[in-house]
């Protein structure tokens, strides 16, 4: 028997509905959390500022990861597809000397992996 979907009837603060750029993402994981940090960086510069954090259980990661592949599927069949340059980095990452695992393992960033 097919499970009924959950609803929520969620509300938002209106700081929190404006939102905040960000066109620089870095992630870390340890085995109990993944880290999602969201920057923005001034074109031409290295220099950024973190406007975000979310931290989430890996399986609400996993959960997350399969809802934007589907938004993003969806959004390319009704709008094409979106376009990422050959000359563009494919693994941009930053590091954040403020990011601590709450466990003993290290945290993890894509220079290390």
């Amino acid at each position: 028997m097919a499970r009924k979907p959950v609803t929520f009837d969620l509300a938002i603060d209106h700081t929190i509905a404006t939102g905040v750029y960000s066109n620089i993402q870095g992630i870390s994981y340890s085995e109990t959390e993944f880290i999602l940090d969201f920057a923005r960086v001034i074109p031409q510069s290295t220099k950024g500022k973190v406007v975000s954090r979310v931290i989430m259980h890996p399986r609400n990661a996993k959960y997350f990861f399969n809802n934007l592949k589907r938004s993003i599927e969806t959004f390319e069949s009704n709008h094409g597809e979106i376009k990422i340059k050959d000359d563009e980095p494919k693994n941009i990452g930053f590091r954040s000397d403020a990011v601590e695992s709450p466990s003993e393992d290290h945290v993890r960033t894509p220079k290390e992996e």
